[in-house]
């Protein structure tokens, strides 16, 4: 898990299958990370919380799919 503090929030980032969920008190996202980085669903996070989401999840994309094939080899 990664804790990522976006201003006053905080973001919970959980890695699976090389898909990120993105967990706020009771609402999640799950961002593909391949083949492609997009939204698969959002159940409640602010479209802003997303945004940030993504932004992260397109800076890092080297390093978490290189840490779930660490992980998962």
């Amino acid at each position: 898990m990664i804790v990522c503090h976006c201003g006053d929030k905080k973001l919970s980032l959980f890695l699976r299958s090389k898909n990120v969920h993105v967990v706020r008190g009771d609402d999640e996202a799950k961002i593909a990370v391949v083949p492609e980085i997009e939204l698969v669903y959002n159940h409640g996070l602010k479209a802003q919380d997303v945004k940030r989401a993504l932004k992260l999840v397109k800076m890092y994309k080297d390093e978490i799919i290189a840490a779930w094939n660490e992980y998962h080899d």
